[in-house]
């Protein structure tokens, strides 16, 4: 039997070829390795972006109003929802977390409560969010997105980003399940410009109006009836515009142009003017009597019978005029005749008079309950 060994250098040629192989089977597998980290890094931050992103169009998509402030940049989106139970919906960055919170916070429900769900997991890091809202008048607002995300590996062949700018417009109107609240009292509604058409309200009521103050709840403007406008202080109706045009000031039925239940103060003179016949240039003007009293007066003319007559007030005028305070003037019609008062009262004014000759007279009263009217008084 003859058995040959290897010789020296046959084995020194062998274990080259073996650490070539071998060399190059472990290149190979760690290139597979590293693309395999690679492509599983890539789906998931893909698959993370992707799935952020269709929340955050969802969301937008179906909010009532984008509550930031308009041409900023902020890492917290803030959006106001039809649904109570989730308006409002805060989308914020939390060390490297997008966070999620639904609903209203208990002690400020115009915050977002402070319960929040993770957007995206701890295999990835998101680097960058940033929002900015854009208003695109008569359109819907728009928020454009700023987002990028990495894999989170301590190996840096493993750290995959993904960056994605995009904008996503709201589709419906502004709409409201709760109330409608300022983030500052510096806010307004509409500008200068650009005004809204108009202001829809309940109608309201004397206690509560549709129209009110934030400091002031029982002071307003509320609707009275069909094509009525009323008016409240300290809720209860003090003032009201009726169907036509009538102004009532403590009353609710008012038969002119302006009627005041209770006293009128005026600065200025009582007048009223016509126009000038057949001159469409002028008018003519006249202005009320003024006295130191809230007067009244009756006035006519009688014929004396039997040397003497009996002038009978009408109710219009006994109900209303006090019985102090009263005084006639009687002015014969024609030639000298002898006239002379009997007796005054609010009722009736007895004449002393020439049988078969007329005469005017006229009686001024003082009306009841302002028999004591303060001419002089303290400012």
């Amino acid at each position: 039997m003859n058995n040959k060994a290897f010789t020296l250098i046959e084995l020194l040629i062998y274990t080259a070829i073996f650490a070539v192989v071998g060399g190059l089977m472990t290149g190979i597998l760690v290139t597979v390795t590293q693309v395999q980290q690679r492509q599983s890094s890539t789906t998931e931050v893909t698959g993370q972006l992707n799935f952020v992103m269709q929340r955050l169009r969802q969301l937008v998509s179906e909010s009532s109003n984008i509550e930031i402030d308009a041409g900023v940049t902020t890492s917290t989106l803030k959006l106001r929802m039809k649904d109570p139970t989730k308006d409002p919906t805060c989308i914020s960055l939390v060390n490297g977390v997008i966070k999620l919170a639904e609903g209203p916070d208990l002690s400020n429900p115009n915050n977002c409560t402070t319960t929040t769900s993770d957007l995206t997991s701890d295999r990835v890091i998101v680097d960058t969010l940033n929002f900015k809202k854009f208003t695109q008048y008569p359109g819907h607002d728009t928020v454009s997105i700023d987002i990028q995300i990495s894999y989170n590996s301590q190996n840096p062949k493993s750290r995959i980003q993904r960056t994605l700018s995009t904008a996503i417009a709201r589709v419906s109107a502004a709409t409201f399940d709760s109330n409608l609240l300022p983030g500052s009292t510096s806010y307004e509604i509409g500008q200068q410009g650009a005004a809204w058409g108009r202001i829809y309200l309940n109608d309201g009521s004397a206690s509560s109006p549709a129209y009110t103050f934030a400091n002031n709840s029982s002071l307003g403007l509320f609707r009275a009836g069909t094509n009525i406008l009323g008016f409240s202080t300290t809720g209860a109706e003090r003032m009201r515009i009726d169907a036509n045009g009538n102004l009532g000031i403590g009353t609710t039925s008012p038969t002119s142009k302006l009627y005041v239940d209770g006293n009128l103060t005026v600065t200025g003179t009582k007048s009223f003017e016509v126009d000038y016949p057949g001159d469409s240039n002028k008018k003519i003007v006249y202005v009320a009597l003024e006295g130191p009293e809230a007067g009244t007066y009756i006035r006519g003319t009688a014929m004396c019978e039997n040397q003497e007559i009996q002038i009978i007030f009408p109710d219009y005028f006994r109900l209303v005029t006090a019985q102090n305070g009263l005084t006639a003037s009687l002015t014969p019609r024609n030639l000298f005749s002898n006239l002379y008062i009997k007796e005054l009262t609010n009722e009736k004014l007895i004449v002393g008079c020439e049988p078969g000759k007329p005469f005017d007279y006229i009686v001024f009263g003082i009306r009841k309950g302002y028999e004591n009217f303060k001419v002089i008084r303290s400012k």
